[in-house]
């Protein structure tokens, strides 16, 4: 299973003080997954047996200890990634912010290309809602954003991964789903744990 091979190699390239607090982590039980099944339906098989591997690593909570590790890159090394919980999931999801568009959250804007970019496979009238935002990178979502995009333009595929980058806004997809998102990081050789060896 990719997600296994994934993180069994991630774990080579991690310091032992963030694999001894990655250690502490446990998956998400069969009632989350099933349950963030229910909201998407469409949710693919290797983000659910992630999740069943670790239940989220962004300032997660297990046993009294907050964990927080970013295990999840993209096609900018720079900004390594925390996996969300399904909690975590769900309260994006339900945010009040989340009903708008990307036509109605720029208006204007979206005349503005040096403002603003979004990849033509992205449907901009479809609520932030209905993606799935799986990852926030380091300083908390504020630069950057990972989702996974079930309903796309023509020109795109349900299921794509979405990049959402701040200042300039861009929204870009940089893997057709799931699965060729996380061997695009393999990949790239992980090259997003440069962030372990400036901070351990």
């Amino acid at each position: 299973m990719l997600s296994y091979d994934y993180l069994s190699e991630l774990k080579k390239l991690l310091p032992e003080a963030v694999l001894l607090e990655l250690a502490k982590t446990k998956g998400a039980s069969i009632e989350k997954r099933n349950l963030l099944k229910s909201i998407y339906p469409q949710v693919p098989v290797q983000f659910l047996e992630l999740l069943k591997q670790i239940g989220g690593t962004y300032h997660e909570e297990y046993h009294g200890q907050v964990v927080s590790i970013p295990i999840l890159g993209s096609d900018l090394y720079e900004y390594p990634y925390y996996l969300k919980s399904v909690d975590q999931i769900m309260e994006e999801k339900e945010a009040r912010y989340n009903n708008e568009t990307i036509r109605t959250r720029y208006g204007d804007w979206l005349e503005q290309p040096d403002f603003l970019t979004v990849d033509p496979r992205i449907d901009m009238d479809v609520p932030f809602s209905n993606w799935l935002n799986f990852a926030d990178c380091i300083n908390n979502g504020g630069t950057s954003q990972l989702y996974i995009d079930f309903s796309p333009t023509e020109q795109g595929n349900s299921g794509q991964i979405i990049r959402f980058l701040h200042d300039p806004d861009s929204y870009l997809v940089i893997a057709p789903n799931f699965e060729q998102y996380l061997k695009s990081i393999m990949e790239a050789e992980f090259d997003f744990t440069y962030f372990f060896d400036e901070e351990y």
